[in-house]
């Protein structure tokens, strides 16, 4: 019985709303106070399973179509992993343990979307940087994933 999924996210297009931009920039700046809400959230561990899924790289080319992997770090692995939780705990099955990632068309596009996350990781840990980000339209701070 198979235990592991992988899931590919192959996006044509990208545009975002400005909710979802005020979510990155403040999910970003808090993402440190996580690890002890998820401690409180799941008091017990999932058992250890067999055989581990192991992360691919940080970049890799997409195994079932074009373009290049990322590990996607938005909110749905997390809600993933909480209904695996709740599976086990609740209804005594077997977890299945989720790796994400989304697919960029380019190498020159993966190169632009570190520098914006590099690039967002240093404003978003400054009060003023995040007024900066929300404040100047953040149309400017975004690449155009189209091919």
């Amino acid at each position: 019985m198979y235990n592991t999924c992988n899931i590919i996210l192959c996006i044509k297009g990208a545009s975002i709303n400005y909710a979802t931009w005020e979510c990155i920039v403040y999910g970003m700046a808090h993402a440190k106070d996580l690890a002890p809400l998820r401690k409180k959230l799941y008091p017990h561990r999932l058992p250890s399973m067999s055989p581990k899924l192991r992360p691919r790289g940080t970049v890799f080319r997409n195994p079932i179509g074009t373009g290049w992997c990322m590990p996607f770090v938005g909110a749905d692995q997390p809600v993933m992993r909480r209904s695996q939780y709740f599976f086990h705990e609740k209804k005594g099955k077997r977890p299945l343990q989720l790796q994400c990632y989304f697919t960029i068309p380019s190498f020159a596009n993966v190169v632009s979307f570190v520098i914006a996350g590099i690039f967002l990781s240093i404003f978003t840990k400054f009060k003023w940087g995040r007024q900066l980000l929300l404040k100047v339209r953040f149309q400017y701070f975004l690449f155009n994933l189209n091919n």
